[in-house]
C-alpha cells in the first residue's frame, strides 16, 4: 500500500486496507498529534477503526507550544 505521509510517498506492507494506528504505529510518531486523511481530520476515537485507502494523503500535525 501506498500512502502520502507529510508530503512523502510511503510503501507498507500492507495487502489490505489498515488503519491509521497500525500506520503511526509502524512510523513511530509520538502522541500527541492530529491526523487529517485526504483533507478531513479524523477524530482520535476513529483512528483504530479508520481504514486507509492505496494512495491517501495522511497529515500528521503535532501542536506547537509557546508564544
Amino acid at each position: 500500500m501506498n500512502l502520502i505521509i507529510n508530503g512523502e510517498q510511503v510503501t507498507f506492507d500492507f495487502k489490505e486496507k489498515e488503519t491509521i494506528n497500525a500506520a503511526l504505529a509502524l512510523l513511530d510518531f509520538t502522541p500527541p498529534f492530529s491526523v487529517a486523511v485526504n483533507g478531513e481530520f479524523v477524530a482520535r476515537a476513529h483512528y483504530h477503526s479508520f481504514l486507509l485507502g492505496d494512495g491517501d494523503s495522511v497529515d500528521v500535525v503535532s501542536p506547537v507550544f509557546g508564544g
